[in-house]
């Protein structure tokens, strides 16, 4: 036997290496899990790459979302989400559009905040602010109008979380 089996031969290298699955922002090779929810989404991303990209398109989906409210409401949703402190942002609406060789947000939408440990949700629609329980079917829910006084929406957010 020739050389050491540990070690691979250049071909053995060149071969792994090139026929490896890579995430297509960072080049790190995928794992098997990796893999298997690269081919899920259909994208070639790691993991930490697409909760970056993930998180990242949130934020600029909020501020298409903002854009798309009239300048009122806009302010009121705004001072809400200034005022839920230890809410988390787990999910939107995000409608893309390709135009000139870029991916761009065009239309955002049901911004969906959890708290209570994920029992209460808060959901922000182009149409007003809705206060659920967070499951497929709700025990309850209220809807505000963007009208409603913002100490009203934050007083039953609190209330909400305080019960469950």
């Amino acid at each position: 036997m020739d050389g050491n089996s540990i070690i691979p031969t250049e071909a053995e290298h060149d071969e792994h290496y090139s026929n490896a699955p890579i995430c297509e922002h960072c080049s790190k090779e995928l794992d098997e899990i990796e893999l298997e929810a690269s081919e899920e989404m259909e994208d070639n991303l790691c993991d930490f790459c697409r909760s970056f990209i993930y998180a990242t398109n949130l934020e600029k989906g909020w501020q298409v979302y903002l854009s798309h409210l009239p300048s009122y409401a806009s302010q009121i949703v705004q001072e809400i989400d200034d005022n839920l402190k230890g809410w988390s942002l787990v999910e939107a609406e995000l409608n893309f559009e390709k135009a000139a060789g870029k991916v761009s947000i065009c239309a955002a939408n049901y911004f969906r905040f959890t708290a209570a440990q994920g029992k209460i949700a808060v959901v922000f629609s182009l149409d007003g602010i809705t206060l659920k329980t967070n499951e497929l079917t709700p025990d309850w829910f209220v809807k505000f109008s963007f009208t409603t006084p913002i100490e009203i929406i934050l007083a039953a957010c609190m209330a909400a979380v305080n019960t469950h």
